[in-house]
């Protein structure tokens, strides 16, 4: 379990001090980080068949039951999962932009992710 922010937006290349033989296949690893979800150490854990549960569904499934229990709607996990990604892909490329309409841009999907 990695309950660290090593591996956390915009630092996505951080690894964990981990013996990497130490991951074996039907291991149980998991992340709390939702940005990326697909953090180094989910990679490398995939990589050596182990099961992998990264942030982004942990963050979903926390807002799903939160919704269920303000509206008593069921919603749709997968939807909310694609808009996500959606919008890290988006925070990822503005960040990376340098113009100052991107950085405008960036800080307006900032402020529309704090109210999701």
């Amino acid at each position: 379990m990695n309950a660290t922010s090593i591996g956390l937006f915009p630092h996505v290349e951080g690894r964990l001090d981990l013996d990497l033989d130490t991951l074996r296949p039907g291991l149980v690893v998991a992340g709390v980080i939702p940005n990326p979800p697909r953090t180094q150490l989910i990679r490398d854990a995939e990589a050596r068949d182990c099961i992998v549960l990264d942030g982004l569904g942990m963050l979903v499934s926390q807002g799903a039951i939160s919704i269920r229990h303000w509206t008593g709607i069921e919603p749709e996990l997968q939807v909310m999962r694609k808009k996500l990604e959606h919008i890290f892909r988006r925070l990822a490329h503005y960040r990376r932009a340098g113009s100052i309409v991107q950085r405008n841009e960036f800080r307006l999907c900032r402020r529309r992710l704090r109210l999701i």
